[in-house]
């Protein structure tokens, strides 16, 4: 029968509280359970959930200002001017494509779409197919007779071109009479890459070896005239995966001399330079 003197709770409603500091006999006694007396050891206080070590925390580091930005929105571009596609089309490429780009260095992002900017002067006939292109540069590679294929004509970000003047690009291009006046020209390329055979040593410019020899090659400069005529921001280009540290900044004026014969006033000049800077 339940009555008050039987009534008792649940065996699992009431647990006795942990006795601490009792001595070390019962196994809480000294530090009590909490440590070595660390800061969670302390009562009151510990380290709190926003805590990140010192340094300075999330909601710090969020910013304060409100508002709307367009900076996720900004279109990124592979960067090509109109003095690299000279350098490409003087050494015998007819057609310019973001593949050949990506093979000749000049480009490195591949899923980044190309624009081509209208800074350097072309002087020799190329198709070119790009993703966008500024005015300045749409009316350079018309200059020469040739085409611009854009491949999306509404993702120039600095100067608008309508779709339109792609068209009327490739209509300008049309006449067979040009096509009769180019196959002249076609036939006198063999002439073009015989003349470019004609190689100078390279290495008698102080700063160049034969690697760098071999490369500058390979892009097209074969001579002393060739390499004085090419800036030496993009013989820095050419070289960039040759071993070493290279400081192309004399090079063009070393060729220049050598092309004019001026030997004794290099030789002088070089005594004066440290590989080529």
């Amino acid at each position: 029968m339940l009555s008050t003197k039987t009534i008792k709770p649940n065996a699992w409603s009431r647990r006795p509280s942990k006795r601490v500091g009792r001595w070390n006999g019962s196994g809480m006694g000294t530090f009590s359970g909490r440590g070595m007396n660390g800061q969670n050891a302390r009562s009151g206080w510990g380290v709190p959930d926003w805590f990140e070590g010192g340094q300075t925390p999330l909601f710090r580091r969020m910013p304060k200002l409100k508002g709307f930005s367009n900076a996720r929105y900004t279109k990124h571009f592979n960067v090509v001017n109109i003095s690299d596609i000279e350098l490409l089309a003087s050494s015998g490429v007819k057609k310019i494509t973001k593949q050949v780009l990506l093979e000749k260095n000049i480009i490195r992002k591949k899923t980044l779409p190309v624009k081509l900017l209208g800074s350097g002067e072309l002087k020799t006939k190329c198709d070119v197919e790009v993703d966008a292109a500024s005015a300045s540069a749409i009316a350079a590679v018309e200059k020469t007779g040739w085409k611009i294929v854009l491949l999306s004509a509404d993702a120039s970000t600095e100067e608008k071109v309508p779709a339109t003047k792609t068209v009327k690009i490739k209509e300008e291009k049309a006449p067979e009479v040009k096509k009769e006046t180019q196959k002249p020209e076609a036939k006198k390329a063999p002439a073009k890459k015989a003349a470019s055979s004609v190689k100078d040593d390279l290495t008698k410019v102080e700063g160049i070896g034969p690697k760098i020899a071999e490369t500058l090659i390979a892009w097209g400069v074969a001579t002393f005239a060739d390499l004085a005529k090419t800036d030496a921001g993009k013989i820095a280009e050419m070289i960039a995966d040759v071993r070493g540290s290279h400081v192309p900044d004399t090079w063009p004026a070393q060729a220049q001399m050598a092309a004019d014969w001026k030997w004794d006033e290099l030789k002088k000049w070089q005594d004066e330079l440290d590989g080529g800077k």
